[in-house]
């Protein structure tokens, strides 16, 4: 009878071969064990990398934040010594830059995007102060943070 056709038999293996004994052990299966501790490995490597972008990304962004810096200065004591108050000064350097970003496809800068967040906010009915206060939390920054409260 041939094995194939022993389906759902037992099949007996000699205990002994040429008077030595025979020992018989599963197949170990490592895949699975494997396959784990190469995931686990991986997105341990994985999360430094994101942290690391992120860390990147925040510094870029304080860089380009600072380099902007002046420039807004500049624009709002430009407006202000037109005589606009200082939410039509934030106001109009907010569509100026937006208009400017639209006209020549700008990249988004930190520091302008968070002149026209807090626009809007003073649009849909956050106080001006309040406002103000909240863009100095959000630039993070020293020279921003004394700005938001002039």
């Amino acid at each position: 009878e041939k094995i194939s056709e022993n389906q759902g038999k037992k099949l007996l293996l000699p205990e002994t071969i040429d008077g030595k004994e025979v020992v018989y052990e599963k197949e170990k299966d490592l895949k699975g064990p494997v396959i784990c501790l190469l995931f686990s490995t991986l997105g341990l490597g994985i999360v430094p990398l994101k942290k690391e972008q992120e860390k990147r990304r925040e510094e870029r962004r304080r860089k380009q934040m600072q380099a902007d810096y002046p420039d807004i200065v500049e624009k709002l004591v430009l407006f202000l010594r037109a005589g606009f108050s200082i939410r039509k000064a934030m106001e109009r350097l907010a569509s100026g830059y937006l208009r400017n970003r639209e006209k020549y496809h700008l990249g988004e800068r930190a520091a302008y995007e968070e002149v026209v967040k807090t626009c809007r906010e003073m649009e849909g009915g956050v106080y001006e102060a309040e406002a103000y206060e909240r863009m100095g939390r959000r630039y993070g920054l020293a020279q921003y943070k004394m700005l938001s409260v002039l």
